[in-house]
């Protein structure tokens, strides 16, 4: 049994008699025929296209969501500048205020979640409202 027959060794394909690397047919186990490496590669790129599709698919329901909340938050802050602003809380039936403790302290804990969704148009408004209607005097 020659080298040859086995791809390995001088003769063979692409083995350039050289003792270079040598080609992924020549490393391929013998009974493997080259339609079924080639069947390999295509279902392998097809395993990772369909990995890159659920990744793709996952990002745009993670960013549909983020743009809901970020909606959701626009819209309840909008409301409460409208009718709340300054006070402690807005009633979301009624529309009304609440000042269980004049503190306003709707625009104090929304502080950070107004900077962290990117709302800094309203976490400016809102830190100078504070500025100007709150102290702890």
């Amino acid at each position: 049994q020659g080298g040859a027959q086995q791809g390995g060794g001088q003769g063979g394909q692409g083995g350039g008699g050289g003792g270079g690397m040598p080609t992924i047919l020549q490393r391929l186990p013998l009974q493997l025929a080259p339609a079924h490496a080639l069947d390999a590669i295509a279902r392998s790129r097809l395993a990772v296209m369909e990995v890159m599709r659920a990744e793709f698919e996952a990002k745009a329901k993670e960013e549909s969501r983020r743009a809901a909340v970020k909606a959701a938050m626009e819209h309840a802050w909008g409301n409460y500048r409208r009718h709340a602003w300054g006070h402690d809380e807005i009633k979301p039936v009624s529309g009304g205020r609440s000042d269980g403790m004049y503190m306003a302290v709707t625009m104090i804990d929304s502080l950070d979640t107004l900077l962290i969704m990117g709302m800094r148009e309203e976490f400016d408004a809102c830190v100078e409202g504070i500025r100007e209607n709150w102290s702890l005097d």
